[in-house]
């Protein structure tokens, strides 16, 4: 059955970190952890720090050369 408890954007989460592609991802980010300091971790909080929401984005100050 399903449980109401489990938002649908979690269940997108969990589709996303199904993909190969992140799963790829992953596995390199876990590679250059020579120290264990991420084993313990789950795969969406070490990608947390590389995904932000529409309105982060929008609030990041972009810079232009100017001449």
């Amino acid at each position: 059955m399903f449980d109401a408890a489990v938002s649908p954007a979690v269940t997108e989460d969990e589709a996303a970190l199904a993909t190969a592609f992140l799963k790829c991802v992953v596995r390199l980010i876990r590679a250059q952890d020579s120290h264990g300091s991420w084993e313990g971790k789950p795969d969406a909080e070490l990608l947390g720090d590389f995904i932000i929401a529409k309105e982060q984005r929008c609030a990041i100050p972009i810079r232009t050369l100017e001449a």
